[in-house]
Formats: structure tokens, C-alpha cells, sequence
């Protein structure tokens, strides 16, 4: 679907908010004035006369952002330039076919998509100044304007100049990130990762990644994180000799050869399921130095003192109909995304449509009320506010057809952390799957699930959330209440609580009238503890809060 399908015209080349005319409005014979306010970034409008309102599909319509393109200049040659470069071990030759220039007393690195120039870089010599054009795309500098687009074999590096001396070397399937690595001080979350989305449009056929990073702190963590989102199985690191930053200081310091010696000899990531114990002697010794890091804050100290999710492991969740997890689970993911920075790949077919799950989301955020039927409700700025926050940490999977299976939902998750660099991974509820286990029985089916959902936190540095429902439950009869349900009641296997790292319950006490959250089961005792947070939930904006 688009705007015209619904009577709504706007310009396709502006962002933002638009004022048009309201189709509701004319078809009940009323002036068709510019009442309707349309949000073509997120895809919403709302006519402030007849209180119209509706949503596009996000994942059939959107908007392509438009980026400006630098006009093509003669690269201009200078001594200094020249100079500076066969200093750092790259030849006139090399120089004059990576289309390098010297302007503003800045190297000019001119940066390439399908032979079409899209963005310059400009660097000082020593570094202090580093810019790009305005309003240019962000991708990947690849040196020339032709090259093998069917390669396979890729080489990674931090910065333009390793690129090219790789050039040099005659190593020629060859890219750089664009903006280097983050400070040690700043979260990688933060970081822009969005011109990965360019590597596949230079290079479509790339299978292996060899990542050659600088050798700091802030080098490996960059390239761990690319290994992350390309697939540490796909990926090989490479190390320098003694004294060696970057691959530029190796030609400089030892030569060519041992730019190719460098390469030759590197590591891939421990293969899986084989690992020796030099592969984590190192992370030994930092638990012995610094002790067992716990997951991330929740939010509640209460939920702190006994629950703090950590990436590489998966929480079962599960409750009675109606006692609130998966607004708790909303809760959860929004006091995360504003503590920790993490993004979230959200799959929650029970909160459908996701334009209302969105809604109940910002709700969260702002604090305030969605329906402005409540007092108090939040304003149109707090609003666009609070889906600016959303855009940054959250991404909604809407998976093509009725059902859809475990495959299919992590295959587009394994995507999600690709892309935007996912830490959280949420599936709401486990019955929304479609489970066609065949002459599986329903148990085996259960713990091949739970392996699955397991293997990807773990292969893709996530935590993983799944909410599951209990199977009928019975009054007590001394009470009349239902009892507190566990991982055991989850219909179909007791594999419910032993596979998952930690089990939780959502459970509301009615004559309390608080919310109470069980932690059932902790693996690791860094991470929590068995026990009860009790907290009070708050109808009009949807947020649980400490007692």
C-alpha cells in the first residue's frame, strides 16, 4: 500500500511532517483544507478536523532517503602529498590509481559505489582533522572505481590507508569503514554501523571476511563487533608484529613480504564446538582479575538485586493470561534500551498491529498517556520525541504470511543483528509459531526449539526473551486463588526450565494489588538470584514502578 491508496498525497521528496488535504473531510462534504498532518518518515497521519488517523505497512513502504552526491573533481597532486605518502610505503603508481588529491591541506579520499562517485573524505596528515561531505551516504571506501565485484574473499580495514597499502601490496579485493573505530570512552552501540548495508552492493558474492583492524583496544573491539554482525564464522583476524600498529606501519617497518606474512598467518574465530584452552586463556585470567560481570540493569533495583539479563544467554518468561508480561516485557527492553543502549529485534504477534504496539511502547517512554481521552496525555512533540527514541531501539519483525516458524523468525533476527547491531531479541509468545514438528514428539520438538533459540544468543552475542504460556491452571481450593505458575506448567516439556538460562514469572496479586516478579531459575550467580520484586504497574502510562 501507498498514500494514494488511501487518498493522501504528499511530496515523496520531503521527510518529516507534511500538511495535505483529508480525504475523510471531503467525503463527508467538508472544505478539503491542509488538516491532515502526515509523518511520511514512520508512515502515520491524523486530521486534526475529523480526527482521521491511520498507518502505512512499514515493511512495504518506505521512504528512500536522498543523499546528496559531491560533483566529480580532477584529482590535484602535491609534492607534500606525494611525499608523505612513499614515506608511508605507498608508491607514485599506487597514488595515481586510488584517485587520491591533496585540497585544504587535507588528503582526499574519494569514495565509490558501481563506478559513481557518493562521498569524499578529507584528512589532515596527522589526523587532528577528519570530515566528510554533508549530507553524502555513509559506505565503505573501496580505493577504485573498477575492481573484481565478484570476489569472495574480502579483506576489512580501519582506515583508508591500510586499504591502499594493501594496494600496494597487490592485494586488491580490499575495503575500509569510513569512520574508523569508536573511542574506548563511547558505546559501540552508538557507533554507525549503517554502511555495512553498502558492502553487499560492492561486493555481492563476499563469503569470507579477513579483518585487519588496528592493534589497540579500540581495534579489537571494532573488529570483534564486525565479526558479530558478519558472522564470526565467516571472519579471520589478523595480527602484527611487535611494534606494529596497523598494516601501513608493517610495510613501513618491515615490507611488503610481511604485509603478506600477516596474512597468511591469520586466525579465525574458534571454530564451533571445537576450542582449546589457549582460545580462552585470556578471558580466564581477566574473571580471576576483575570477577564475573553480571547483565545489564533492569531498571527496578528490586528486579536488579535478583535479575540482570546478560547477551549470550535466553530468559523463559511465563505467567497467567492477563498478569502483564508482555508489558512488562516492554518495560524490560525500554529501561534497557536507556541504560545499556541496546536495540531490540521485537517479534510479538500478540501486540499486532505494531503501529499499536508502538503506541503502547511510547507510552513507556514519555510516561504520559497515548489515548487523549486521559488527562494528561502526551503531546505531539513528546510524540515525535518518543518515536525518535524508537527508531534508534527498536525493530519490529513482520514475517511474510500467516505462520511462520523458529527458522524463519531467527533468519530474520540473525539479519536484524547484522544490520542494526541487535543486542536483545524478543519472541512473544512461543503459540504464534508455527510449530509443524512432524513425527516429532511434542518433547523433542520442545528441546530442539529451545537449542535453537540457545544456539542463536550465544552465536550472535544476544540475550533472547521468549514468552510462553502455561497450560491450564486450577483454583486452590483453600484459596481460590491460582497458583504462581512455573517453568514446569509451559505446556509440553520439562526442557522449558532446563534448557533456559533464567526463568521468570509474571504474577499479579490482585488483593496486594503489585505486580510480583519470580525469578525461578538463575544459571549463573553473577546474574541474580531466585526470589520476588514486587512492583506497582500504573494504567495510564503502562510503566511498572518500585513500591
Amino acid at each position: 500500500m501507498n498514500y494514494s491508496d488511501y487518498g493522501v498525497f504528499i511530496k515523496h521528496d520531503r521527510s518529516g511532517w507534511q500538511k495535505t488535504a483529508c480525504p475523510e473531510c471531503a467525503r463527508d462534504g467538508k472544505p478539503r483544507n491542509s488538516n491532515l498532518s502526515v509523518n511520511v518518515d514512520i508512515g502515520y497521519w491524523h486530521c486534526f478536523r475529523c480526527g482521521w488517523n491511520g498507518y502505512l505497512d512499514q515493511e512495504k513502504y518506505k521512504m528512500k532517503k536522498v543523499y546528496t552526491k559531491p560533483a566529480w573533481r580532477k584529482p590535484t597532486y602535491d609534492n607534500v602529498l606525494m611525499s608523505y605518502l612513499e614515506d608511508r610505503g605507498i608508491s607514485c603508481d599506487t597514488q595515481t590509481k586510488m584517485n587520491l588529491s591533496f585540497e585544504n591541506n587535507a588528503i582526499v579520499f574519494n569514495y565509490f559505489m558501481g563506478g559513481e562517485l557518493v562521498n569524499r573524505k578529507y584528512r589532515t596528515q596527522d589526523k587532528s582533522k577528519l570530515w566528510m561531505e554533508t549530507g553524502a551516504e555513509l559506505v565503505m571506501y573501496q580505493p577504485k572505481k573498477n575492481y573484481n565485484t565478484h570476489a569472495k574473499y574480502i579483506t576489512i580495514t580501519e582506515g583508508e590507508i591500510d586499504a591502499i597499502t594493501l594496494y600496494e601490496c597487490g592485494i586488491t579485493n580490499v575495503i575500509s569503514v569510513p569512520n574508523g573505530a569508536p573511542p574506548i570512552n563511547s558505546s559501540i552501540e552508538k557507533h554507525d554501523f549503517s554502511y555495512l548495508s553498502s558492502l553487499k552492493m560492492l561486493f555481492p558474492e563476499a563469503k569470507r571476511f579477513m579483518l585487519c583492524m588496528d592493534n589497540d583496544e579500540v581495534g579489537t573491539r571494532l573488529r570483534d563487533e564486525l565479526a558479530r554482525r558478519l558472522g564470526f564464522e565467516n571472519c579471520e583476524k589478523v595480527e602484527y608484529p611487535d611494534g606494529c600498529k596497523d598494516v601501513n606501519d608493517v610495510i613501513v617497518k618491515h615490507g611488503k613480504e610481511a604485509v603478506h606474512e600477516c596474512l597468511r598467518n591469520s586466525e579465525g574465530y574458534p571454530i564451533s564446538g571445537l576450542h582449546d584452552v589457549e582460545s580462552f586463556e585470556q578471558s580466564v585470567l581477566d574473571f580471576y582479575d576483575n570477577g564475573f560481570m553480571p547483565g545489564v540493569n533492569t531498571g527496578w533495583p528490586s528486579v536488579d538485586a535478583i535479575y540482570t539479563p546478560r547477551r549470550k544467554e535466553f530468559s523463559i518468561i511465563t505467567g497467567i493470561p492477563s498478569h502483564g508480561k508482555s508489558v512488562w516485557l516492554d518495560n524490560l527492553m525500554v529501561n534497557v534500551a536507556r541504560t545499556s543502549n541496546w536495540k531490540f529485534a521485537v517479534f510479538s504477534p500478540e501486540n499486532a498491529p505494531i503501529q499499536r504496539h508502538m503506541a503502547n511502547l511510547l507510552e513507556i517512554i514519555v510516561g504520559k498517556p497515548f489515548d487523549k481521552q486521559y488527562n494528561g496525555f502526551m503531546s505531539r512533540d513528546e510524540v515525535v520525541k518518543g518515536l525518535d527514541f524508537l527508531r534508534d531501539h527498536f525493530f519490529f519483525l513482520k514475517p511474510e504470511g500467516d505462520s511462520f516458524t523458529i527458522d524463519e523468525i531467527l533468519s530474520i533476527g540473525r539479519a536484524a543483528v547484522f544490520k542494526y547491531g541487535v543486542n536483545g531479541f524478543v519472541i512473544d509468545p512461543y503459540n504464534e509459531i508455527d510449530h509443524n514438528r512432524g513425527q516429532m514428539s511434542e518433547t523433542d520438538y520442545i528441546s530442539k526449539f529451545l537449542s535453537k533459540v540457545r544456539n542463536f544468543s550465544r552465536d550472535n552475542d544476544v540475550h533472547v526473551w521468549v514468552v510462553a504460556h502455561p497450560t491450564k491452571l486450577f483454583k486452590e481450593k483453600t484459596t481460590g486463588e491460582y497458583p504462581i505458575p512455573t517453568p514446569y506448567d509451559i505446556s509440553g516439556s520439562a526442557h522449558w526450565r532446563n534448557k533456559a538460562d533464567c526463568c521468570l514469572c509474571v504474577y499479579r496479586n490482585f488483593d496486594e494489588k503489585i505486580t510480583e516478579i519470580h525469578v525461578q531459575k538463575i544459571r549463573f550467580k553473577e546474574c541474580g538470584k531466585i526470589g520476588m520484586a514486587p512492583l506497582l504497574f500504573d494504567i495510564r502510562n503502562s510503566r511498572f514502578k518500585e513500591l
